[in-house]
């Protein structure tokens, strides 16, 4: 029998629809936490909420990466993430004992400290293309937690003002990243 026309059936077509879906959102996520002897209670309550942490991260469907380093910018590696892995992701085997790991900082840190400077210290060079390399990823927006029971010290130990230059080192990184 013949197809089209002559027999009433229509030929057959072929259609092809090409769809991209966007990925998840991409989010870092820095943790400066304080090593100072006050704050033995807070590291207690800071491991104790990281599994609903992790279990909020999951839900809201983000594609996360967190590293952790302290307050302390007297030591020699100031500003370097801690752990191993010193980066995190949900493709840990045991992501929130990975987590507690990373933030079991102590409490032997030098006063006074600066989650700014120690932030700001992570973020740039020369750290973050060499101890921290791979922690911050284009296309991410960056979230910079700072967990402290002190006033920020930055200004007085890095010896230039910490405030301003990490806004100037995150405006610098969302405009990059086209991320905020």
């Amino acid at each position: 029998s013949l197809q089209g026309q002559d027999s009433g059936t229509p030929d057959a077509v072929d259609f092809e629809e090409h769809f991209t879906q966007a990925p998840e959102p991409r989010v870092d996520l820095l943790w400066v936490i304080d090593d100072t002897g006050s704050m033995a209670e807070e590291h207690a309550a800071l491991a104790d909420a990281f599994g609903t942490f992790a279990a909020a991260l999951s839900t809201a469907g983000l594609a996360w990466q967190m590293g952790v380093t302290t307050t302390d910018v007297t030591r020699a590696d100031a500003g370097q993430l801690r752990g191993d892995p010193w980066i995190l992701t949900p493709a840990l085997p045991d992501t929130v004992s990975a987590m507690r790991e990373a933030a079991s900082v102590g409490t032997d840190g030098s006063e006074p400290s600066s989650g700014l400077g120690a932030a700001w210290l992570a973020l740039s060079d020369p750290l973050a293309t060499s101890e921290n390399r791979g922690f911050r990823r284009a296309e991410a927006g960056l979230h910079v937690v700072v967990v402290s029971d002190g006033d920020d010290a930055g200004d007085e130990i890095l010896g230039f003002d910490t405030a301003t230059a990490m806004a100037a080192l995150l405006d610098d990184a969302a405009a990059t990243s086209g991320q905020p």
